[in-house]
């Protein structure tokens, strides 16, 4: 029988210990390198993309900056302005402007076009700016707005005929009213 004994002594354990921490160390290394390696080769190929999609975002902030978020101050005060006046209008005791404006619809006959409708509240005047091809048509309409119980004081204020290129001779004319509280 043969009997072998191996010693290794205290600096032998040391440097398979130390060879065994290197080894292990440069086996590290390269598998962060290849990791480096390919995350930056990723990252360069996705960089045009990204870089075209920060410009498209710029672009994109820009083109909705200038055109709804950000409004004018003037017309912002003037949509306000108009906002308080209708939500006014709401309280006060008269009928009211779509109550109006549905009464003249109802007896403005065809051959009568609104150019324009304006109603001060401060002091209920109505004023009418309108357009036919029938001059008798405005007499009959003055006598018919007369008769409107919600309206006082009816009067034609201005008339006069012109030429126009497509309509031929057309009578425009300018009616103003008070409103009746009812």
């Amino acid at each position: 029988m043969k009997l072998k004994i191996n010693f290794i002594f205290p600096a032998e354990k040391l440097r398979i210990a130390l060879l065994y921490c290197m080894w292990s160390g440069i086996f590290i290394m390269a598998m962060l390198s290849l990791l480096f390696f390919f995350t930056a080769k990723s990252m360069r190929e996705e960089m045009p993309s990204i870089k075209k999609g920060l410009e498209d975002s710029k672009q994109q902030y820009a083109e909705v900056k200038s055109n709804t978020i950000f409004p004018d101050k003037e017309k912002l005060a003037e949509t306000l302005k108009k906002v308080s006046e209708i939500n006014r209008l709401k309280m006060t005791k008269s009928a009211g402007i779509t109550e109006i404006l549905y009464r003249l619809e109802s007896i403005t006959p065809d051959s009568i076009s609104f150019l324009s409708f304006t109603y001060n509240s401060e002091d209920s005047s109505i004023m009418i700016e309108a357009r036919t091809k029938d001059g008798r048509a405005v007499t009959q309409y003055i006598k018919k707005l007369e008769k409107e119980p919600m309206l006082l004081n009816v009067r034609l204020e201005k008339q006069e005929q012109h030429d126009t290129t497509m309509a031929g001779q057309v009578t425009d004319f300018t009616i103003k009213a008070e409103e009746n509280p009812i």
